[in-house]
C-alpha cells in the first residue's frame, strides 16, 4: 500500500531515531546540482520498490532522502550524521562516483552499500555492490556498432573533470584504436562551468565524425541543445554515456537519428522493461518525471537492499555476487541491474 511508505528528511529521521518497526533506508538521490533533473524520477523509483517490498514484509519500510548532488565531502557528513543516530539499515546511490568514493570512505563497510548507475572500474572490490555496468561494458558494443555500421573513425571525447570520465575516456582511448578509429581531441571541463558553444566548436574544428559524450545532466543538455543551435546534429554521431530519458526530454529529442545512449531505454513498450516502467506509469501517472535508467537503478537497488536486509544476509563484497544471490532467493531485477 502506497501509505507504507514513507519519505524522510535527514533531519526527521534524525529526530525519529531508531525504530524497530521499520526497515529504513537512505536514499542518496541529486535532488540539486547537475544530475538534479533525474532526481524526481529517482525518488518516485525507489519509492515504487519500497511499497513492492513492502507486501511481502512484517514492517514498514521507509526512505530518508539525502540530496546527492552536493559536494561529496556534504553528502558524506550529513549521511554520517544520519546514521549516527541509528536512523538507518542501509544506503542505496544513485549519483556521481565522487560522491560515492566520500560515501564508501565514510561507511568503510559499516552499513550495505548498493550503488546503482555506471561506474568507473573495470575489477569490482571493497564492500560496495554496485548494479551498474563498468567503463569496457557500457562503450564496447556501442563503439563496435558505431565504428562498424556508421564507419565512424575520427572521435572526439567529451566529459566532466572527475572520476567517472576520466577514467571512462581512458577506457575508450584503448578501445578506439583497437577498432580502426582514432582519439582526435579529448576535453574535459568542470562540472556546471564551462561555455558549451564553444565546447561544440572544439568538437567542430577537430573534424570529429563522432562524440563520445560524458558530460552528466543539466551539463549533457546544455552540451546538446548548443550542438543543435550549430547544427551538426546530422552531420556527428554523438554517443552518450550518462543520457536517460529524462535528459533526453530536456534535450528536446533527436530528429536526426544521430544521437545514441549507451544506457537502457524505456521506451519501448514491449520492451523487456515494461514490468517496472508500466508499474510506474500506474503509480504516478504518465505526467510524472519520466522513468529512465537513473530511476530503474534506484528501483532495483532498493527492491535488492530490502530483500537483503530483511532476510538477515550479509551482503557479499562485490556487487556481481549480490545480484546472483538475490535472484537466486527469488528477487527479480530488471535487465538494467546486469
Amino acid at each position: 500500500m502506497p501509505d507504507s511508505v514513507s519519505v524522510l528528511s535527514p533531519a526527521e529521521a534524525i529526530l525519529r531515531g531508531p525504530d524497530p518497526r521499520t526497515l529504513t533506508i537512505a536514499v542518496l538521490a541529486p535532488t540539486s546540482g547537475a544530475m538534479g533533473v533525474t532526481g524526481p524520477a529517482i525518488l518516485n523509483a525507489a519509492r515504487l520498490a519500497a511499497e513492492s517490498a513492502t507486501a511481502g514484509l512484517d514492517r514498514q519500510i521507509d526512505l530518508v532522502l539525502v540530496d546527492a548532488g552536493r559536494a561529496p565531502d556534504t553528502v558524506a557528513a550529513e549521511l554520517r550524521t544520519v546514521i549516527a543516530a541509528g536512523a538507518v539499515q542501509g544506503v542505496v546511490g544513485t549519483h556521481t562516483s565522487d560522491v560515492r568514493i566520500a560515501v564508501e570512505r565514510m561507511l568503510a563497510g559499516s552499513l550495505p552499500y548498493v550503488f546503482t548507475p555506471p561506474h568507473e572500474l573495470d575489477r569490482l572490490h571493497g564492500d560496495t555492490i554496485f548494479l551498474g555496468t563498468g567503463p569496457r561494458e557500457q562503450i564496447l558494443a556501442p563503439l563496435m556498432l558505431l565504428c562498424g555500421r556508421e564507419r565512424v573513425r575520427r572521435w572526439a571525447l567529451v566529459g566532466n573533470d572527475y572520476v567517472w570520465p576520466r577514467l571512462l575516456h581512458h577506457r575508450a582511448r584503448r578501445i578506439i584504436p583497437s577498432l580502426g578509429g582514432e582519439v582526435v581531441t579529448e576535453r574535459l571541463v568542470p562540472v556546471g562551468r564551462f561555455d558549451p558553444d564553444r565546447l561544440v566548436g572544439e568538437v567542430l574544428s577537430s573534424r570529429a565524425e563522432g562524440v563520445l559524450v560524458s558530460l552528466i545532466g543539466r551539463d549533457g543538455i546544455r552540451f546538446h541543445r548548443a550542438f543543435a543551435r550549430a547544427g551538426a546534429g546530422e552531420r556527428v554521431v554523438r554517443l552518450c554515456t550518462a543520457l536517460d530519458e529524462a535528459c533526453l526530454l530536456s534535450v528536446g529529442g533527436d530528429e536526426q537519428g544521430a544521437l545514441f545512449t549507451a544506457m537502457p531505454s524505456f521506451g519501448d513498450p514491449d520492451g523487456p522493461w515494461d514490468g517496472v516502467s508500466h508499474a510506474y506509469d500506474e503509480r504516478f501517472g504518465t505526467v510524472a518525471p519520466a522513468f529512465g535508467a537513473y530511476a530503474a537503478g534506484a528501483h532495483d537497488g532498493v527492491q535488492l537492499l530490502a530483500d537483503l536486509v530483511s532476510r538477515g544476509t550479509t551482503p557479499p563484497r562485490t556487487g556481481d555476487v549480490a545480484v546472483r544471490l538475490a535472484r537466486a532467493e527469488g528477487v527479480v531485477l530488471s535487465p538494467v541491474a546486469v
